[in-house]
């Protein structure tokens, strides 16, 4: 991915929004220890840091 060289990024929700990044779809989720619930689509996954942010992650072996 692009936006994702090295594993772990963020990146503004607006900017995602508009190359058409559809929100409501994913695969499955992984929440964490600290209750935080990540939306995978296959191995990007993604958390919504706040209205305007978003932590893009690749899928890790712990995460399946």
């Amino acid at each position: 991915m692009q936006f994702n060289p090295e594993g772990r990024t963020t990146i503004r929700k607006e900017y995602l929004d508009k190359l058409g990044f559809n929100f409501t779809y994913y695969t499955h989720d992984f929440t964490t220890k600290n209750n935080n619930t990540y939306k995978f689509c296959y191995e990007y996954g993604y958390l919504e840091l706040d209205d305007e942010k978003v932590l893009i992650v690749n899928r890790q072996p712990y995460m399946v």
